[in-house]
């Protein structure tokens, strides 16, 4: 993105449908990435997607009382409640990767801030933003699915990972990727 700029849509669909392959996975193995951003997000010689940096995962699941209140992560790229230091879930990893769609397509962050107190601003005076605004040849499913990812609210957040996956290969398939030694396929 800073090298050549916004993604055309067909790269962006390539791509996001790679990573949200990943988080699927994650996802049903009941772990959270709590920190996709862009920057995680790696691309190989033969154009294969792994979404890295799974340091700051965790189980869906987790009770241990240490952990409650904890706020980690990218701020520009979390979730309201993940800000907060609430509960998270999946739907914290869709908001991060409304965050990211969005940059892919205009090349610009959607929370330019750095200051965490500037950042909590914006988030209580949240409204969804339209990719179009600023990239009008978008069409209207990408438009929606970033729209989903970025609700305010986690229980209103959707992410219809099967409906993406069909982007990557326009069968509904994620093509296998070759391996060199000492690599696992994704």
């Amino acid at each position: 993105l800073r090298d050549a700029g916004p993604l055309s849509e067909d790269e962006f669909r390539r791509i996001l449908a790679q990573v949200a392959s990943a988080l699927q996975y994650a996802h049903a193995a009941g772990v959270v990435h709590r920190d996709v951003k862009p920057s995680n997000v790696f691309i190989n010689c033969d154009g294969g997607v792994m979404l890295m940096d799974f340091g700051l995962a965790q189980p869906v699941v987790d009770t241990h009382p240490a952990l409650a209140g904890l706020m980690v992560g990218t701020p520009r790229y979390m979730a309201p409640e993940q800000i907060s230091g609430g509960a998270i879930g999946p739907e914290a990893d869709y908001y991060s990767l409304g965050c990211s769609a969005f940059e892919m397509l205009t090349g610009r962050p959607l929370f330019p801030e750095n200051d965490m107190v500037d950042i909590l601003r914006r988030h209580a005076d949240w409204q969804v933003p339209d990719v179009r605004r600023e990239r009008p040849d978008v069409s209207d499913e990408v438009a929606e699915l970033i729209a989903g990812c970025l609700q305010r609210d986690a229980p209103c957040r959707r992410l219809d990972y099967d409906r993406i996956a069909g982007w990557s290969s326009g069968d509904g398939s994620i093509p296998a990727r070759s391996t060199t030694a000492g690599e696992t396929p994704t």
